[in-house]
């Protein structure tokens, strides 16, 4: 698994205090996962002005995988199989005084839908699939407006593994 650091993509104002990090920032253990479906289409969800795989936080004896179904069944109400953690992104967020430590993980899906409680799942997300090639020119050309550390982890991991067996 290979774990990168935001500061091999050029152009962030991001400075790196090891020291600082170590003795200031509070790790954030989580996930972003790339769900596809037998059609290779990846699942996404709308975040702000863009389209972004599900993800978010690890919860408390969870693991990577266990997390990663569960952030994808919240978001895109799919059951899902993850069968591998990509990498990670570890990323220190200076407003929040976070260490994001983000893993990607590759899933599959035959897109069997979950019947969601309001109270347990986001049904405000709005959802989409989309062909993987589609959704990595989309990724390129948001990155051509805005500099989004983690949409450039998603596009690298993307890119990395994209011609491999594991997609």
């Amino acid at each position: 698994m290979k774990t990168i650091n935001p500061n091999i993509f050029n152009g962030l104002d991001i400075e790196y205090n090891p020291e600082k990090a170590l003795n200031e920032y509070e790790p954030r253990l989580t996930t972003r996962v790339f769900v596809l479906d037998k059609d290779g289409n990846i699942g996404l969800v709308k975040h702000n002005d863009m389209l972004f795989p599900p993800g978010g936080g690890v919860d408390d004896g969870e693991d990577i995988f266990t997390a990663s179904k569960r952030e994808v069944a919240e978001e895109i109400h799919v059951i899902c199989e993850p069968f591998e953690d990509l990498g990670i992104l570890e990323h220190y967020h200076e407003k929040w005084m976070k260490k994001f430590i983000i893993h990607h993980v590759c899933a599959r899906t035959d897109k069997v839908e979950i019947k969601v409680d309001l109270e347990d799942y986001d049904t405000n997300l709005e959802i989409f699939w989309m062909n993987l090639d589609k959704y990595i020119k989309l990724l390129e050309e948001y990155l051509g407006k805005k500099d989004d550390v983690w949409a450039k982890g998603i596009l690298y991991f993307l890119n990395e593994s994209k011609n491999s067996v594991v997609l």
